[in-house]
């Protein structure tokens, strides 16, 4: 079976972390990114169901494997993992089948994220507005209790910045 390097960018909605992934993809070419939120995308999605997030981290694991037997040897997926114990779960599934994982969470000052989810300028800002605060305080909160990736702080980066900071940490074995 083909192996693969995955890289997990973790985070609250809007933080950045399907730019940071989509820059990090650059940076490690030839790369795959895969965005959690693409396969979120039917209807009905709930996001608190967690059957719904298990059938996107299926589909995402399914992907890994697929793009990795047709050659492709890094990953950069983009995912909320809300606890500890779903990115345990999905690093553990990765890695029964050989592959490499290492992920990172992406945080940033309040003030700072309030500011990109308000320049997406979607429909839904107030909703949009809600989720990413529920958001941060529920991944603040898990990650006192456990893993959700090595924490990086993007407020003053880039997104090539917060790329060239994720790929400076990469540890290959």
């Amino acid at each position: 079976m083909a192996r693969a390097q995955v890289i997990i960018v973790n985070g609250a909605m809007g933080v950045g972390k399907t730019t940071t992934a989509r820059e990090l993809t650059e940076r490690l070419a030839p790369a795959l990114f895969l965005d959690g939120d693409h396969m979120a995308d039917f209807r009905p999605f709930d996001l608190y169901e967690p059957a719904h997030l298990d059938y996107i981290e299926d589909t995402l694991c399914h992907m890994v494997g697929f793009h990795a037997a047709n050659g492709f040897e890094r990953l950069v997926v983009a995912w909320v993992f809300e606890s500890a114990e779903r990115l345990a779960g999905f690093c553990g599934r990765l890695q029964a089948d050989g592959h490499t994982v290492q992920a990172f969470r992406l945080t940033c000052a309040a003030h700072e994220h309030e500011r990109r989810v308000r320049e997406r300028g979607r429909d839904n800002l107030h909703w949009e507005l809600n989720r990413h605060r529920e958001l941060a305080e529920v991944l603040a909160a898990a990650a006192s209790r456990g893993y959700l990736g090595r924490t990086l702080d993007v407020t003053e980066l880039s997104a090539d910045e917060a790329a060239g900071a994720i790929a400076d940490q990469l540890d290959w074995h």
